[in-house]
């Protein structure tokens, strides 16, 4: 039987709606597993050093 969690009160439906949007990519192959890892990474690293309302932006990228 699988263990009971805490019913979703709807705070974490991005998140749950990014996993599902993140798992299908990767098995459709659009994008790997390592690539998602390494855009999140970066997308953290730009969040914490970007001033507050200022827009985030990643680093470009060559294809």
């Amino acid at each position: 039987m699988p263990a009971r969690r805490e019913p979703d009160d709807g705070s974490h439906y991005y998140e749950h709606w990014l996993a599902a949007l993140e798992k299908l990519a990767a098995e459709k192959r659009v994008v790997s597993q390592e690539e998602l890892e390494r855009r999140a990474e970066e997308w953290d690293a730009a969040a914490r050093t970007t001033p507050h309302g200022q827009p985030i932006e990643l680093p470009k990228r060559l294809l």
